[in-house]
């Protein structure tokens, strides 16, 4: 990774309409990124992100058919992709709508190199921390599930055995010892079983 926290080689499909995006290939290649397509319009730009798909979009706010903001709302569902947006102006409601559409970064031309790489580095990183975040929702979405499993093995064992809910507790956890698996494991099969016997 360089300096600004960018993988050294980046895939990323420029979307800036007719003009400049012949120029922004070769900037971009020379950065050491490569650009694996380009989209002349918005609609183009979201088919090409499922055909090929790039780990950056690079794309203009202002494109034929389908805008940038519109266009980035498109493309970061249902997996994020960072997107950067370039608008030569970044009034407010451009960027109050890039933010709800998900951009990760506006850029305003001329796109040299200076200007270009710290909006990467941004979209990069604001990329990489929503996929940690996400990845952390789904941990505690799961554990969660596994602690509700937990508690209503708990109730029926207690209920089907007459136990305390401390006894119902320490019956699952050694089954889940001598199985080798953990106790939400143990529970589920607990459900699946109550399941099977309430038919």
């Amino acid at each position: 990774m360089d300096q600004a926290g960018i993988p050294e080689k980046l895939k990323i499909l420029v979307a800036v309409g007719a003009a400049g995006g012949g120029e922004l290939r070769v900037s971009l290649t020379g950065m050491g990124h490569q650009v694996v397509g380009c989209a002349g319009d918005g609609a183009e730009a979201c088919r090409l992100r499922r055909e090929l798909e790039p780990d950056l979009v690079l794309m203009s706010a202002r494109l034929p058919l389908m805008d940038g903001a519109a266009a980035a709302a498109r493309m970061t569902r249902p997996r994020p992709l960072p997107v950067v947006l370039v608008a030569g102006e970044a009034d407010a409601p451009l960027v109050r709508r890039a933010a709800q559409n998900g951009v990760a970064a506006l850029v305003a031309p001329p796109l040299a190199p200076g200007v270009l790489g710290p909006a990467l580095g941004a979209a990069w990183g604001h990329h990489q921390r929503l996929v940690r975040l996400e990845g952390v929702v789904e941990g505690l979405k799961r554990s969660l599930a596994g602690r509700k499993a937990v508690e209503r093995a708990k109730g029926i064992v207690m209920q089907r055995l007459g136990l305390s809910e401390k006894q119902a507790l320490a019956r699952l956890e050694q089954q889940a010892r001598r199985r080798g698996v953990g106790l939400h494991e143990v529970a589920e099969g607990v459900l699946a079983l109550q399941g099977v016997l309430s038919r």
